[in-house]
């Protein structure tokens, strides 16, 4: 028979479907295999990225420390200069100021000697004169 025929003709259809689904089963599992594939592919590289940014990361507080070490360095420095500097300028103020003082005292010293200079010359003219005078006196 008819109806054996139909049976048979329904095995084979849910046969054939059976295959049809075991073939897009068998696809998918490859699908969903390439896909974890892909996934540990991503994770690996993600992974590889992460720890790659935690080492950036550490070289740059590191480099940061560095500079921020550096940068102290200097301003020690450059205050220590200055200071240096600064003590220099007024050694060097207190040294023109004293220089200054001398030069004063100097000018003074020579005005006076030029005033006693001046009263030497005035009494030796007199003198001169007064020696005329006497010898003209007694000759």
């Amino acid at each position: 028979s008819c109806d054996e025929r139909e049976t048979s003709a329904q095995l084979e259809s849910q046969a054939q479907t059976l295959k049809t689904n075991e073939k897009e089963l068998t696809a998918y599992r490859e699908a969903v295999e390439l896909l974890k594939e892909k996934l540990e592919e991503r994770d690996a590289a993600f992974n590889s990225l992460e720890s790659e940014n935690k080492m950036l990361m550490v070289d740059a507080d590191r480099l940061k420390q560095d500079f921020a070490t550096v940068i102290a360095q200097f301003e020690e420095e450059l205050t220590l200069s200055c200071e240096a500097s600064e003590a220099a300028l007024r050694e060097a103020q207190d040294e023109c100021e004293a220089t200054k003082v001398s030069l004063f005292e100097k000018e003074e010293e020579c005005c006076q000697l030029a005033t006693e200079l001046a009263d030497c010359e005035e009494n030796e003219r007199e003198c001169a004169e007064l020696l005329l005078q006497h010898e003209r006196t007694i000759n």
